[in-house]
């Protein structure tokens, strides 16, 4: 599996530009009242599925790549005097794959897709920056937000994949019998459950989209058509301070 860090840089959509100025015209046109603020939470119901989709599989990947480094080098430790029968390198095989089961399954939409909407606290970021004095730095404003916010928001669901690939073998007979680097095997797999689940409590980095040239070269609104140049300097969201807290709604248990 490809190396993935929390502070990689996550690829963008080639078509990210063309969705927020769609979305952003669409809804301005069609609202009478507080039209900038419903046009820019539509630009977040576009952008923010994208950016969760992009955060879960990177997620994903980063604990899968970790707990099989973990478990491949603790194989090459072993030999047959230390495991007999090859019992314990099997398990660690089967932990490995494991973790490439969950990495498919994260590329795939699950029946939990449809629930992962935007929460509250996206759309309110992205409706009250108030740096961008354009529509169409408004609307770059609005997809970095959605991407920022739905990249760390997709990222947290590697916390649940680190469970599930260590469950997977966790309580087996042979996980109760048998140890790892002299530790029972039981143990040391909540150890590495532990090391897994704050691969995905670092979340990626807010890295910029830098969606202001893009969204000022699509077709703005009228009243952006006169100040286009001045959303290629537009701030981006992925500057704003970043809060690595678990959010109130969000708190999980530790334990596995």
């Amino acid at each position: 599996m490809p190396t993935y860090s929390a502070n990689a840089s996550w690829p963008v959509p080639a078509d990210i530009a063309e969705r927020t100025a769609a979305a952003w015209n669409e809804a301005i046109l069609a609202a009478d009242s507080e039209r900038r603020q419903d046009a820019s939470g539509a630009v977040v119901d576009v952008v923010y599925p994208l950016g969760f989709a992009a955060g879960r599989r990177g997620g994903v990947e980063a604990v899968a790549q970790h707990i099989s480094t973990a478990a491949r080098a603790a194989s090459t430790r072993l030999n047959d005097d230390t495991d007999p029968g090859r019992v314990v390198r099997g398990l660690l095989t089967q932990l490995t794959t494991a973790a490439r089961t969950e990495v498919r399954r994260c590329h795939e939409p699950g029946p939990e897709d449809a629930a992962n909407r935007p929460r509250r606290r996206t759309h309110a970021a992205a409706s009250s920056d108030l740096r961008a004095g354009t529509d169409a730095q408004r609307a770059a404003v609005a997809a970095n937000v959605a991407w920022s916010h739905g990249l760390q928001d997709g990222w947290r669901q590697a916390y649940w994949a680190a469970n599930r690939i260590v469950n997977s073998i966790r309580n087996s007979e042979i996980s109760a019998t048998s140890a790892v680097d002299e530790i029972p095997a039981f143990a040391w797999l909540d150890d590495l459950a532990d090391s897994a689940r704050a691969v995905a409590d670092e979340r990626p980095g807010r890295h910029p989209v830098r969606l202001a040239r893009l969204a000022g070269s699509s077709e703005p609104p009228p009243s952006a058509a006169a100040d286009r140049g001045a959303s290629e300097d537009a701030p981006s969201a992925a500057q704003m301070p970043r809060s690595d807290g678990p959010d109130k709604g969000d708190r999980r248990p530790r334990g596995m």
